[in-house]
């Protein structure tokens, strides 16, 4: 049975101290990379595999909603208020956190709304396995995707 594999290149930008960092791991650490484009895409491989787990969903689920024109984002009136409260706090802080909010802001702007430390920590929780957010640094969160 012959498969036909679809081996195409898209190019990424990636900044130039992120590359002199991979370069520098590769040469010094020896992880088994020979070069920047596959560590790059082994990360990305790892991370897609990770964001797949939070979210229940496989590339063939993605594959076939997107084939089919449905949308694969998750539907706003599916969270629950505290989701949405959090979410929107997430997306207008994101602007000055480019690297992630820090967590003590969203419990900050969280209890002004009137959700607690624990009620915060639950909903990022929850936002994170429904793949609405992501971790790209410890205690620091951004959407994966517009929702509000």
């Amino acid at each position: 049975m012959n498969h036909m594999v679809n081996e195409s290149y898209r190019t990424v930008r990636v900044p130039a101290d992120l590359i002199d960092t991979v370069e520098k791991v590769i040469a010094e650490i020896k992880l088994g990379y020979t070069s920047v484009a596959d560590f790059v895409k082994d990360a990305v491989r790892r991370r897609l595999e990770e964001v797949l787990e939070q979210t229940g969903l496989t590339l063939k689920d993605i594959w076939e909603k997107l084939e089919k024109n449905e949308d694969t984002a998750i539907e706003i009136d599916r969270l629950s208020e505290e989701e949405k409260a959090i979410m929107k706090i997430i997306e207008k802080l994101e602007i000055k956190y480019e690297k992630g909010v820090p967590e003590e802001e969203i419990v900050k702007k969280a209890e002004e709304v009137g959700l607690s430390q624990t009620e915060v920590k639950d909903v990022l929780t929850r936002l994170k396995v429904k793949g609405c957010i992501y971790s790209p640094r410890y205690k620091h969160y951004k959407t994966i995707m517009t929702h509000i």
